[in-house]
């Protein structure tokens, strides 16, 4: 598999007349003992932005203004707390819904389509499902977004540490008539870059008709690089959670749950989960496994499964304000990060580090409340 992928990119690259740098992952030692046994400190590092992501060193985080709306992404260099602007200059080409760092630093986008020739898009909501599209940036920013031309829908999955040199596989969602996973391999010689073997793992209507899965928001590739995590919605039950997929087969395979509304990312040491959930807002309520979602969006969801009633019971159950959660995958075991819901506020858009000891996250208003206490984007650390 390994030299078929290296063979197909390989080509692609050298008709593009690119040579294929190799990327340099951070290597990283999980403490995992310390997730459940030591201390966790978290720190307030900006009163504003949102959706932030770690580089591969763990040593910068990129992010958003908000996730909600489109608008120019931003660095903070963790050392010094300098913040840039990464897609200013490029006025609406630079209005993006997501970014994310690749193994050699350059940078993944999600944005509106035909982003490159935008006019004003600043503070638009971003288009959902297979309105929103891929991009590729070089690392010093010095070149706008450019497109992959491939739908993109939520999280996209990032392979650092089974991925081949100068190769970075990710896995994404398109939401459109039919919806799929994705897989496929980003190339590039610093200035320009291709998605190529682009691979449908699972396509719902086709690969598996019985299953209870819908859409498919790719977080994190495990199982050592051969299956991908994702979070979606099931048919017919008011049930939201994570799953995985085998990449090589398209099987699927839920995760352990407790019923609640449960988006998880992977860390380093696959055993363990830093998880969103709204255990502590609802944990009895007949809507837990959905009402971790905003009152509007859990409206969309249910009307997806023909409830007549939707908007109402989205206004009624919605908005449950979501914790930062440790979880165990083998033993069920959670541990409570953040307390931030009886005030107000959630904490969400949560990720892990490379290193494995830290995370980023967003704390911000809950739906229909304002709340009591610091806002922006957090780091926490699990000390030993």
């Amino acid at each position: 598999m390994l030299k078929t992928i290296l063979s197909v990119a390989s080509v692609v690259l050298a008709a593009a007349g690119i040579t294929a740098q190799p990327a340099q992952p951070a290597k990283h030692d999980a403490p995992n003992h310390t997730y459940f046994d030591g201390k966790f400190e978290m720190e307030r590092v900006l009163d504003w932005g949102d959706r932030p992501v770690w580089s591969a060193d763990s040593k910068r985080i990129a992010f958003t203004v908000d996730d909600e709306h489109l608008g120019p992404a931003y660095e903070m260099d963790l050392a010094t707390r300098k913040v840039r602007c990464l897609t200013c200059r490029w006025g609406a080409a630079g209005h993006v819904a997501r970014i994310y760092y690749l193994a050699d630093g350059s940078f993944l986008l999600e944005g509106p389509p035909a982003m490159e020739t935008a006019v004003s898009t600043i503070g638009a909501k971003p288009q959902r499902a297979s309105q929103t599209f891929l991009y590729w940036m070089p690392a010093d920013a010095s070149l706008p977004p450019q497109p992959l031309d491939a739908p993109a829908f939520g999280e996209v999955a990032l392979d650092y540490d089974h991925s081949p040199p100068g190769v970075a596989r990710i896995a994404w969602g398109e939401y459109g008539q039919t919806k799929r996973m994705m897989v496929g391999d980003i190339v590039n010689d610093g200035k320009r870059a291709f998605l190529v073997n682009r691979t449908a793992i699972y396509a719902e209507a086709t690969r598996d008709p019985q299953s209870l899965v819908t859409f498919t928001e790719t977080y994190d590739f495990i199982d050592n690089g051969k299956s991908v995590l994702f979070f979606t919605k099931e048919k017919g039950r008011p049930y939201n959670g994570m799953y995985k997929a085998d990449i090589a087969t398209g099987a699927i395979q839920a995760m352990p749950t407790d019923g609640q509304h449960n988006e998880t990312h992977s860390f380093p040491d696959v055993r363990y989960g830093l998880e969103e959930s709204n255990r502590a807002s609802d944990p009895n309520g007949p809507y837990r496994g959905m009402s971790g979602h905003r009152a509007d969006a859990l409206a969309l969801l249910l009307g997806y499964d023909g409830e007549a009633d939707a908007k109402s019971l989205g206004s009624r159950f919605g908005g449950k304000p979501v914790d930062l959660y440790v979880t165990d995958w083998e033993t069920g075991k959670k541990r409570r990060l953040t307390a931030v819901g009886e005030r107000g506020g959630e904490a969400h858009q949560s990720t892990p580090a490379r290193d494995g000891k830290h995370i980023a996250f967003s704390i911000r208003d809950a739906d229909g409340r304002t709340y009591a206490g610091e806002k922006g984007i957090f780091v926490g650390v699990f000390v030993n």
